[in-house]
């Protein structure tokens, strides 16, 4: 490397350390999870140029191109709630050429996984579909039964996101069998939230109950509080479901909390979002309105334009049943374009 480049090498790999170090914390759960996030943001500006430095040099150094495989790689959780899809879909393809470059057929499968769920994110679940499928065949031909099972609990929630539930149920069971066999509690745990959503689209909610009971004992058991909000959440859409109104509310309220606590704004635009589902089914429409409009100023801020479009469709829902039906068509309008523009 010549030496002009070398401060600024050693720069970006100081930050990738620093954001190895912030998601390892992030990892332990708990209070060790706010501290974590904290540290995060006040050294994001610097981890964005740290990773901006690896891709622009990735064609000249081999060392970039490490760089861009570990930042990707070592603080997956936090990029996830600060990136947003589009710009995780980009380092991910960046960490994917890198893994491929080396050979590294295991990281190749982590990126691939990755990147699918990037793209679930952004709305293009097929897309994330052929990504969770190529990353399955690596981790069986490794014989990788945690990834296997990752895999196939992504593949059913990308099925479930498209209504095809009925082929989500296996692959959810088949992930909590491994889960189970490996021992793994919280990934059992998120593998009953999935069959808890499916039960739930099935129409089966006091099986869908059992299943999200169980599985936010043991997120909080490990101390996973950002998946304790999104249990809390689906456990407030089966009350829901099932008619009962003020537990669901309950539910919801507990999710926005534990979303703000953790600065997760993603969780807070979904909690926000069912809350004023209910709102809309108790006929309390304007707080119905004042939940929506804060979810869509929250994604329109992420960068979020599928979550944009669901928060716009949601207005259109609330204001036609309130029988204010020119803002109705209004805000459906422009759902639809967004649908449009994401091929949705």
């Amino acid at each position: 490397m010549p030496k002009q480049y070398q401060a600024y090498f050693r720069y970006a790999a100081h930050y990738q350390r620093v954001l190895f170090a912030a998601h390892r914390r992030y990892l332990r759960g708990g209070p060790e999870m706010k501290a974590a996030l904290n540290t995060f943001d006040l050294e994001w500006n610097h981890i964005q140029n740290g990773h901006s430095w690896a891709a622009q040099n990735i064609e000249n150094f081999e060392s970039a191109v490490r760089l861009c495989e570990q930042y990707a790689d070592v603080g997956a959780h936090l990029l996830e709630l600060r990136l947003v899809p589009t710009e995780r879909i980009r380092w991910r393809h960046l960490a994917l050429w890198a893994a491929i470059y080396f050979n590294n057929r295991s990281a190749e499968a982590i990126h691939l996984g990755n990147l699918g769920l990037a793209y679930a994110d952004l709305g293009s679940f097929r897309q994330a579909i052929d990504c969770y499928e190529q990353a399955l065949a690596i981790h069986r031909e490794l014989g990788n039964a945690r990834g296997e099972g990752a895999e196939l609990g992504n593949l059913g929630a990308a099925y479930v996101a498209l209504g095809e539930n009925a082929k989500a149920v296996p692959l959810h069971e088949r992930c909590l069998e491994i889960q189970r066999q490996l021992n793994d509690r919280g990934g059992e745990a998120k593998s009953l939230g999935n069959l808890g959503l499916v039960y739930i689209n099935l129409g089966r909610v006091p099986q869908a109950i059992q299943y999200l009971e169980q599985g936010l004992a043991l997120h909080r058991e490990v101390g996973d509080l950002r998946s304790e909000a999104q249990d809390l959440g689906l456990l407030g859409w089966a009350y829901h479901c099932g008619g009962k109104l003020p537990e669901a509310i309950e539910k919801y309220e507990a999710q926005w909390y534990l979303a703000c606590d953790l600065g997760d704004r993603r969780e807070q635009t979904v909690s926000l979002g069912s809350l004023g589902n209910a709102y809309v089914d108790l006929e309390e429409y304007q707080r119905a309105f004042d939940c929506y409009e804060r979810a869509l100023e929250i994604d329109h801020d992420l960068g979020d334009r599928r979550g944009e479009g669901q928060d716009l469709g949601n207005l259109g829902i609330a204001y036609a049943r309130s029988g204010e039906l020119s803002k109705a068509i209004e805000f459906y309008e422009k759902f639809l374009n967004i649908s449009r523009e994401l091929g949705d």
